[in-house]
């Protein structure tokens, strides 16, 4: 049976009419995506009623500002209350001003250098600034006074990790597993050591 030639061309016709409409009308969606700018508000439901705006200087409590202006004052005042000096480090560690605190960790390991407490809270503030072999030599004095310390240990653990010297982590984290299998700091080895694997 032999095609038309006419029936050949209306085909090709009708399906290059097909194309072009698909071709014309796909590449325009009718979707429009609002502009993240214009809603500027929170939403108002269960998960963000409580979270208020993002952090930043403005929206710090005035109370938080006058507590810290009070143990600053008090800082300045008497920098050999070491109880002050402490907490005054600690909110200024939480506050953004990592240096400011490690000054007065070290002014009250200078008064009193036996004091552990301070050593690991100035090993918490070195290892946040990256500075794990400051963190790491307070981590070992305080071992030394205090083998048993399991936080330490752990710690210990967390920076050897960091720093990419994974079987030193392991070692340490599975000795403290061993020899303090209840305390929470073998726990959080345990959770640990599984996500080295």
């Amino acid at each position: 049976m032999k095609i038309k030639p006419l029936y050949i061309y209306l085909s090709l016709f009708v399906v290059v009419i097909v194309v072009l409409v698909i071709i014309t009308s796909g590449g325009k969606t009718n979707r429009v995506i609002p502009d993240a700018s214009q809603n500027k508000t929170m939403p108002q439901d269960e998960i963000h009623q409580n979270l208020g705006s993002a952090p930043g200087g403005g929206n710090v409590s005035s109370e938080f500002k006058q507590r810290m202006e009070n143990l600053k004052s008090n800082y300045e005042t008497n920098p050999k209350d070491t109880v002050n000096s402490k907490e005054y480090a600690r909110l200024l560690a939480a506050a953004h001003k990592p240096e400011e605190a490690v000054e007065i960790f070290q002014s009250i390991l200078n008064q009193d250098n036996s004091r552990d407490d301070i050593r690991v809270e100035l090993a918490t503030v070195y290892y946040n600034l990256n500075q794990y072999d400051n963190a790491k030599i307070q981590l070992e004095t305080v071992l030394k006074n205090n083998p048993s310390s399991a936080e330490v240990i752990y710690n210990l653990g967390a920076i050897e990790a960091t720093t990419g010297n994974i079987d030193k982590a392991r070692e340490l984290w599975e000795k403290l597993i061993a020899d303090y299998p209840e305390s929470e700091a073998a726990q959080f080895a345990s959770s640990a050591l599984q996500s080295l694997n």
